[in-house]
């Protein structure tokens, strides 16, 4: 006996072979919660909501750019036990007006009522495969962590990409600090994140070999952890 671990799985596969896959935990339900998002070329942003509530739930919802102000508001409404799963360039989440998606950095949403939550990254590669990645959604009713991510590589065709999100209405500043050093003395990399925004932050790739190791977000003095 114990606590279940509740697992949804979102597989890709090409000529019956698997390329690119997904794996979801289970988890609380919440009001509101945000996102690093972008939807640029080959690079997309999906999200899915599921009501678990006997009454129908009311989520607002906005994006925002590098600057953190609001591009765009709207609102959708989720009937009791309904589930829904969409693009940002899609409808009911895309803008009806002549916003250019290229300029979304953060994706925000607020429900009426607990809600399930989830969302994904998407790249369509050279190939054509399309790759998928869970994107983690920070819940704006907690204190943000300290962060920490367990693997990075960069250097002999490789980059990774630090993503942030900026969960309060302050700036946030601070560094990345990755060990062993990407390439000596000076090679953290620094963030600055308005508020209600988020960026992503890419390791330099310029090493002929490949380094791995893990990396540390060190806030400054006297500003919160963003997510990650």
């Amino acid at each position: 006996t114990g606590p279940s671990l509740e697992l949804e799985l979102m597989n890709y596969n090409r000529n019956k072979a698997l390329v690119s896959d997904a794996a979801f935990r289970g988890g609380s339900p919440i009001r509101s919660g945000r996102i690093y998002a972008v939807v640029q070329g080959d690079l997309n942003t999906g999200v899915a909501f599921s009501n678990p509530n006997s009454q129908s739930v009311v989520i607002n919802f906005n994006f925002a750019d590098d600057s953190g102000n609001a591009l765009y508001t709207g609102q959708v409404t989720l009937a009791a036990g309904a589930k829904t799963s969409t693009f940002l360039s899609e409808s009911p989440l895309r803008p009806s007006t002549g916003i250019p998606l290229n300029r979304i950095r953060s994706f925000t949403f607020s429900a009426s009522a607990p809600i399930a939550a989830a969302a994904v990254r998407t790249l369509t590669n050279e190939n054509g495969d399309f790759l998928i990645a869970v994107l983690p959604i920070a819940d704006l009713s907690l204190p943000t962590q300290p962060v920490v991510l367990p693997f990075y590589a960069d250097g002999g065709g490789w980059r990774s990409e630090i993503q942030l999100v900026n969960t309060t209405d302050s700036n946030l500043k601070g560094t990345v600090e990755f060990f062993p050093d990407l390439s000596g003395s000076a090679s953290d990399l620094v963030y600055d994140i308005p508020p209600r925004s988020a960026v992503a932050i890419p390791t330099p790739g310029t090493g002929a070999q490949t380094k791995t190791g893990w990396a540390r977000v060190s806030p400054n003095a006297g500003t919160a952890n963003p997510a990650g």
